[in-house]
């Protein structure tokens, strides 16, 4: 029996550490779903998995079975020892140049007193934009392909208008091609008050990824977007 099968009904997935003797996670998917995803699995550990499918009546595939090792998750440099810029900004909706230092680069440069800030006064915009009001976006180029699993926003030290919704997406195509197709990994509300720690976005959506984008829909107490600083954790192979 394969899933093509006009009669395919169900799939049984199973799971358990290496070495361990019972199945720890059994999981059952209909013929609709495509996906399966697990949470709370261990990093740097190997896992067996046991794969079956089944007709209405329960006759069973032959199972399919195998093993993967589960990835590490790190805070990405954004800077290296000596100050220099990892990651660059691709794209970005506008950013500010005239009434303050708002620049888009200063979101991802690892220095707590510099901001991005969208157009409030005069400044630069990006291509079919020419307003600094809500929604404004950046696109960060991490550099390197990994899988991003929190994505952190924070606000503009000392304000009360930090971003109070986002949406994060990403893709590892060109992201400023009409044709690039996005992953939508969610969207997120925030605190948009004055604590200055970090806004996560903790993402249940793991696509591989190069570029991240990601737009501030809503902000406290502000038609315009700020943001002090960029972090991203993602999962990585150990290295």
């Amino acid at each position: 029996m394969n899933p093509e099968d006009e009669d395919f009904e169900y799939t049984i997935i199973r799971l358990k550490a290496e070495g361990e003797s019972d199945w720890s996670l059994t999981d059952t998917l209909s013929a609709l779903e495509t996906e399966w995803n697990v949470a709370g699995l261990s990093e740097k550990t190997t896992y067996d998995y046991r794969i079956q499918s089944f007709d209405y009546i329960g006759n069973g595939s032959e199972p399919v079975t195998g093993s993967f090792k589960t990835k590490t998750e790190v805070q990405l440099p954004k800077v290296d020892e000596s100050g220099n810029r990892l990651w660059d900004i691709a794209d970005f909706s506008s950013e500010e140049t005239g009434g303050d230092a708002g620049s888009a680069i200063n979101a991802i440069d690892g220095n707590d007193g510099t901001f991005w800030h969208s157009v409030w006064y005069s400044g630069n915009y990006g291509p079919g934009t020419s307003t600094g009001t809500l929604p404004q976006y950046l696109v960060v180029d991490l550099n390197q392909t990994v899988i991003p699993s929190v994505v952190s926003l924070y606000r503009r030290d000392g304000r009360t208008s930090g971003p109070t919704s986002a949406r994060i997406e990403s893709t590892l195509e060109n992201p400023t091609s009409p044709n690039t197709v996005w992953n939508n990994l969610g969207t997120y509300a925030l605190d948009g008050g004055n604590n200055n720690g970090a806004l996560p976005c903790n993402i249940s959506i793991l696509k591989e990824a190069r570029y991240i984008k990601i737009t501030i829909l809503a902000a406290n107490g502000s038609t315009y977007a700020m943001i002090r600083e960029i972090d991203v954790k993602a999962l990585v192979d150990e290295e």
